[in-house]
């Protein structure tokens, strides 16, 4: 290792000695950059050919630099006897450059005024930022002074990085919508509105549905126009709302400051429930609670109107069934005992039951005609009432006029009394059926 030469660092004969290897070869000066780039510890063993054994990566560079320091810088070469003869040129050293004290003053007073001015412009901001930490509103144009009032309620200061978040506000004549928010942003907006069943002041059952865009700025979006798809306007009420904002940025260089490290929000969606309601959601859900009420006792009044309509319903055709029967027995009674006397059963039908019939069929036209107008079931019992009702009438007539003939050949009586019967009997198995479908319909409700 004595006679070893370490002095060489170019020549590429070292080798890197690894657990299943070795790599190189590489020269020394390479190794030496790889050990600085943190890639080759000192400890890692090294190798060259003229070395007995391997050394570590350290062993070598100070040997290396050893050796460097051992040997003698080469001794200049002899003058020959011209350059001996000759007069030494004098050497001309460059001017030592002076700086001058005045120009250092100047550039550091210059440094320290740009400093001092940003600092300024800095801490200018900072108290700007500060005591701008409020919200400042202008009333928007045709925005009612008691609708900017309410709006003036919401206004709390949550930071300039307040996300959107909106409130809604309507003037008294519903014609338009505004949307209020506590973040400092300017954003595009979309709205959809959409009634919800039961939630409206109205008596019947409206549903609206309706659109509009606008933009935001100053905490306001005003939708002055409503295009409805459902509805011809705004009735107060409960409503979903479908919002969405985009293209948003921060309102004014104020925010944008005080955001410098965060963005506007991008983009916001939400569904949400809002009242449409000028007075504001305690009156709203006051006069909620009061329509509710009044409808409830309405729906029991209807109720109890329909229950007695049913009834009345059912006792007509009962009555009409009762005097089916009453008319079969006196024309059986007169078969049996009286044929004689067909001026006496003419009489008697005429003045019991003829008068009868036609003022059954007035008075029941007149109930059908006051009963409510929603009393609208699957079948029209008041026409059809009236219908059977004549059909009695003919049924007994028809009756009249056969027994007439009846006293001129009595041989007939037999087969025309099955007939009549038979005729009657069908005519009572009509009314029977459709009593139970009156109980039926009732029972069910249905409209």
């Amino acid at each position: 290792m004595l006679n070893f030469d370490w002095t060489d660092k170019h020549s590429v004969r070292w080798f890197v000695l690894l657990v299943d290897g070795h790599e190189g070869p590489y020269s020394l000066n390479r190794l030496i950059g790889y050990h600085s780039k943190g890639t080759l510890k000192l400890e890692e063993k090294i190798w060259c050919e003229g070395l007995v054994e391997p050394v570590s990566l350290r062993i070598a560079i100070d040997r290396a630099n050893a050796v460097e320091e051992e040997v003698p810088p080469p001794l200049p070469p002899l003058p020959t006897q011209e350059e001996s003869q000759k007069e030494p040129e004098s050497i001309e050293l460059p001017p030592i450059p002076k700086i001058k004290e005045e120009k250092k003053i100047s550039l550091q007073r210059w440094i320290g005024i740009l400093l001092g001015i940003l600092s300024f412009f800095l801490i200018t901001i900072v108290i700007l930022i500060k005591s701008h930490e409020t919200i400042s509103l202008e009333r928007p144009p045709k925005m009612p002074a008691e609708t900017f009032e309410r709006v003036k309620h919401a206004m709390v200061f949550e930071g300039w990085g307040k996300k959107i978040f909106f409130k809604e506000f309507l003037p008294p004549d519903y014609s338009e919508v505004w949307f209020y928010t506590n973040s400092f942003q300017s954003c595009e907006v979309s709205l959809v509105l959409r009634s919800i069943d039961e939630k409206l002041l109205s008596v019947d059952n409206s549903k609206v549905v309706a659109h509009s865009n606008g933009r935001l700025s100053r905490h306001f979006v005003h939708f002055r126009k409503l295009n409805f798809s459902k509805g011809t306007k705004i009735i107060p009420g409960l409503y979903d709302a479908d919002i969405k904002a985009y293209d948003c940025e921060w309102d004014g260089w104020i925010p944008w400051a005080a955001n410098l490290s965060k963005n506007p929000q991008q983009e916001y969606i939400s569904r949400t429930k809002v009242i449409l309601f000028s007075r504001g959601p305690d009156e709203f859900n006051r006069i909620l609670s009061k329509l509710a009420q009044k409808k409830l006792e309405e729906e029991q009044r209807t109720l109890h109107a329909h229950d007695a309509f049913w009834q009345d319903l059912q006792q007509k055709w009962q009555t009409l069934l009762a005097m089916t029967l009453q008319i079969e027995q006196i024309f059986i009674d007169h078969l049996k005992n009286d044929r004689a006397k067909f001026s006496q059963l003419e009489s008697k039908y005429s003045s019991q039951y003829g008068t009868f019939l036609t003022a059954f069929l007035e008075a029941n036209e007149a109930y059908f005609m006051k009963a409510p107008r929603d009393f609208k079931w699957k079948r029209d019992y008041s026409a059809e009432l009236k219908t059977t009702t004549l059909k009695l009438g003919e049924l007994s007539a028809q009756s009249l006029e056969e027994i007439q003939e009846l006293q001129k050949n009595p041989k007939k009586i037999k087969s025309w009394t099955k007939d009549f019967y038979q005729r009657f009997d069908q005519f009572k198995d009509f009314l029977n059926k459709k009593i139970i479908e009156i109980s039926e319909d009732r029972s069910s409700q249905k409209p």
